[in-house]
């Protein structure tokens, strides 16, 4: 079974996604000063890490972005 955790800030949305019976971390990331005009998305797994220039206009905006890179494209994971 796999987990997503997500840790909310003020600024900020860290995200881990878990696979709970390997204890293995299948990805990992961050978006940054959401809110800003010069917002950003880290993303890290076992294949590669790249950073994201977006924009993120809130939280909700940086959730679906989360959702969104860890299900299709060159991220997915799930």
């Amino acid at each position: 079974m796999n987990v997503l955790v997500l840790n909310a800030g003020s600024s900020s949305l860290k995200y881990q996604l878990i696979n709970v019976e390997n204890k293995i971390i299948l990805a990992k990331g961050i978006c940054e000063r959401v809110g800003g005009i010069d917002s950003f998305y880290k993303h890290s797994s076992k294949e590669d890490e790249d950073v994201i220039a977006t924009v993120l206009p809130d939280h909700s905006a940086a959730v679906s972005f989360v959702l969104r890179s860890l299900t299709t494209g060159k991220h997915k994971v799930i």
